[in-house]
């Protein structure tokens, strides 16, 4: 990879860091191993603010919720209209015990952008938590709409209908789901085992 051999080259560049910790997240779903770069980077360099942020995400996937909202939190303070910044404190909010003000906080960013997915999906998971399931299913539904690869959101999505009473819907929800968590752990198997045994197999390329 070019991030190793940047990596051999420059092993405390925090954009090297940063980088490498996106990969990790994005692209091997490693959290733990994007957690430790992130956090290299940004204890380079502080106000490196995308590092940042995605060492509060990382954070906020191992529910540890105090520590990433001080991470956002900091993040608002420069970045003020930042939709990610602002869901992801939302979510910290909830998790700390406080879901009056993370509907608060998701409201403020739908009021903004009605559209922005990551809002709408915690929208539908808080009205959710309150046992207003069809409202939950409307905002999931939309979650859904806007990133069909919102895995988490169309698991809660189903739940929410199943609750409604529409089981049939539910059931095709839940199906593309765990369709979708089989996948992955297929394309995982791949990226992390498979590849570098069979670079030029163009079936596992496939």
């Amino acid at each position: 990879r070019c991030l190793d051999r940047w990596r051999q080259m420059q092993p405390d560049n925090p954009q090297m860091l940063y980088l490498d910790g996106l990969f990790h997240l994005d692209y091997l779903h490693v959290v733990s191993a994007a957690r430790a770069s992130y956090a290299r980077a940004v204890e380079l360099d502080p106000e490196h603010e995308e590092a940042r942020l995605g060492l509060a995400v990382c954070l906020l996937m191992c529910k540890d919720f105090a520590q990433p909202a001080e991470h956002f939190e900091g993040l608002r303070q420069g970045q003020p209209d930042n939709p990610r910044v602002q869901v992801g404190f939302a979510e910290c909010r909830d998790g700390l015990g406080d879901p009056d003000e993370a509907i608060r906080l998701v409201d403020d960013v739908l009021a903004r952008k009605p559209d922005f997915p990551s809002a709408l999906s915690l929208r539908g998971q808080l009205a959710y938590r309150k046992q207003q399931y069809a409202e939950a299913a409307s905002w999931l539904r939309q979650a859904v709409q806007r990133n069909p690869a919102d895995h988490q959101a169309r698991y809660n999505l189903a739940l929410a209908l199943e609750q409604s009473g529409r089981v049939e819907e539910s059931q095709e929800h839940m199906r593309h789901f765990q369709q979708a968590q089989k996948d992955l752990a297929r394309f995982n198997q791949i990226v992390t085992d498979q590849d570098g045994k069979r670079p030029t197999d163009p079936a596992l390329h496939c």
